[in-house]
């Protein structure tokens, strides 16, 4: 029961975060994009160092990348390679056109 109790706490957080974010979820995944290119199948609102970053997940050329996008300015932060995927990421992976119609920065 605390365990709900604290999820639902936590969502509300981050969708007030969210809600003032300058950067928008589909800003930051057109820069992670732009920036190293492949599939997006992950973004996230997170703080680090006190700091909101979104961190984008991405899928280049058979390996998985971490891209962390300030969400105040929209710099690339750092874009880190993970692991190699040697299947799909998961059954309802949608390309990278799916997530981000439309967006112009």
């Amino acid at each position: 029961m605390k365990y709900d109790h604290d999820r639902k706490v936590e969502i509300k957080r981050m969708a007030a975060l969210v809600g003032v974010c300058p950067i928008s979820l589909e800003q930051a995944t057109k820069m992670a994009l732009s920036s190293v290119g492949g599939t997006a199948f992950e973004v996230k609102l997170r703080e680090v160092d006190q700091q909101l970053v979104w961190k984008v997940k991405l899928v280049v050329d058979g390996q998985r990348v971490k891209v962390m996008i300030d969400a105040n300015s929209g710099r690339v932060m750092k874009a880190k390679a993970e692991t190699a995927v040697s299947e799909p990421v998961n059954r309802d992976h949608l390309p990278s056109r799916a997530i981000e119609p439309g967006i112009e920065l």
